[in-house]
């Protein structure tokens, strides 16, 4: 018995060892098969089949000339590449470059189709710089901040800022914070990465004012060699800036004081903190003598006391219109009678309105205003809109000479009837008024006696000369007496100039 159970334990043992080479086999093949999947993984890995290639942004700005590392996510195993090389070029480590102004689109990729893309605009490098400061002027002590405009939008930049006038205010390099330090005027440089500059004046202790140049003075007309100061609201010219933008034809000093250089045209730039303004000046060269044909008209018997009427059809009729003294009254020219009230005879103002009847001995008249607001009225009812009629009052006769006849171009002249005194005689309260009356409702209006409105044609070295409603004729006077009547009804004209 124990033979036989000794002879079972032998069989077991040999089935056993019989079985083993079996089981290394299969121990074999798993190993390797664990190596082969192990190394395929890897092999996977490095080539990035388990990465995603992303990019941080969806859009990249860069300015031209300059290079940008990109941030990305997948870059094993993935290249990258510019759809427009001209634009923009990227390298193998993702180094961005811009080329040349424009917008192309970069992608990063992998052998096993995976992507990812973003758009690539390259700006132009600033060439310009603009500060802005968000007061007009401060206090000693206060403070104000400097903000700066480069002209592109998409890339930040910085800029370095610098008092050049330390005593008055000074200026935090980095954040462009400035402090008012003592009275004055200061310039405060700006400067970008790229050396573009800018100033920007700063005004410590002075009072604000409504600026601009002041009305008279948007439009200039000088003599060469003839100079003259350029009135604005701000009486201290320390605190004005003033440019020509052409020195050759037109120069001006720190004062203001403009100096007509040559035949020409140009624009003076005047600023004050913040605000700016500007007017044209023309210069010319003077004829000695002008006189421009125009038709004549008289104005007795029919127009008796439509003086300004008849001047202004002389006027427009010269200028190649068709029109009558007749159709210019009755359609065009604003009429208000005299009323008598409890409190006495009362009008309109005559610079609203013509009082009376201008056909007739009971008219008196009107000002310039009126007869510019009667042209205008003609002008628009036949779709006129080359030109427009304008008035103007406080006008030198030396002015107009320049500005209008030395271009042989005729304006109405309020004057007197042949050129004698005028005093005060009528008075009237004034019962109405529009835009431009100088008076109020109520206020006592008194009139001028022998008020006068001629068409003023030419001039010479001694005499202004009129085509005159009262001969309907040409007629000279001297220069010396108009300008005295001219001063006595308020130097005022009316002229027809482009709109």
């Amino acid at each position: 018995m124990e033979e036989i159970v000794n002879n079972e334990k032998k069989n077991r043992n040999y089935r056993k060892n019989a079985a083993s080479p079996k089981r290394f086999r299969w121990v074999k093949y798993v190993s390797a098969l664990v190596v082969i999947v192990g190394a395929a993984l890897v092999y996977l890995f490095l080539t990035g089949f388990f990465s995603l290639p992303g990019l941080s942004k969806d859009v990249y700005y860069i300015r031209e000339g300059e290079t940008l590392k990109i941030e990305a996510e997948g870059t094993r195993g993935s290249s990258f590449s510019s759809e427009n090389q001209d634009i923009a070029s990227i390298s193998s480590d993702g180094t961005l470059e811009g080329l040349s102004v424009g917008t192309t689109e970069i992608t990063i990729s992998n052998k096993y189709n995976k992507s990812d893309s973003a758009k690539v605009v390259v700006v132009a490098q600033p060439d310009s710089l603009t500060l802005v400061s968000d007061k007009e002027s401060i206090a000693s002590g206060e403070k104000m901040q400097i903000s700066f405009d480069d002209g592109v939008e998409e890339i930040e930049h910085s800029v370095t800022y610098e008092s050049l006038n330390p005593d008055i205010a000074s200026v935090d390099a980095q954040t462009g914070e400035v402090t008012g330090i003592s009275s004055g005027k200061a310039e405060i440089k700006g400067t970008l990465y790229n050396g573009v500059e800018e100033i920007i004046t700063v005004y410590v202790d002075v009072t604000p004012v409504d600026f601009r140049i002041e009305d008279g003075n948007d439009s200039i007309v000088l003599v060469v060699g003839e100079t003259s100061v350029l009135a604005t609201t701000e009486e201290n010219s320390q605190h004005l800036s003033f440019a020509s933008s052409d020195t050759s034809v037109v120069s001006v000093a720190e004062d203001g004081t403009i100096t007509a250089e040559a035949v020409g045209e140009t624009t003076i730039n005047v600023t004050r903190y913040n605000e700016s303004d500007s007017c044209t000046v023309e210069v010319i060269e003077m004829p000695s003598s002008v006189l421009v044909d125009m038709p004549q008209i008289c104005q007795k018997p029919d127009y008796y006391y439509a003086c300004e009427s008849v001047s202004a059809v002389m006027l427009l009729q010269g200028m190649g219109y068709d029109i009558t003294p007749n159709t210019f009254i009755d359609d065009y020219l604003t009429i208000r009678y005299m009323t008598f009230t409890d409190e006495g005879i009362a009008a309109a103002d005559m610079n609203s309105a013509f009082i009376n009847n201008p056909y007739d001995s009971s008219g008196y008249g009107c000002f310039s205003p009126v007869i510019a607001k009667s042209i205008n009225k003609y002008f628009s009812d036949i779709g006129e809109t080359e030109y427009k009629a304008i008035y103007e009052k406080d006008i030198e006769l030396s002015d107009i000479i320049k500005k209008y006849l030395s271009k042989e171009q005729p304006v109405l002249l309020w004057a007197t009837t042949y050129m004698v005194a005028s005093y005060p005689t009528d008075s009237w309260i004034v019962d109405y008024v529009d835009e431009n009356a100088e008076y109020e409702i109520g206020d006592v209006f008194t009139f001028p006696y022998n008020e006068h409105c001629l068409l003023l044609v030419g001039y010479d070295d001694y005499y202004y000369y009129f085509n005159d409603p009262l001969y309907g004729s040409l007629v000279k006077y001297d220069k010396s007496l108009v300008e005295l009547r001219y001063e006595q009804m308020g130097k005022q004209i009316v002229a027809v100039v482009p709109a």
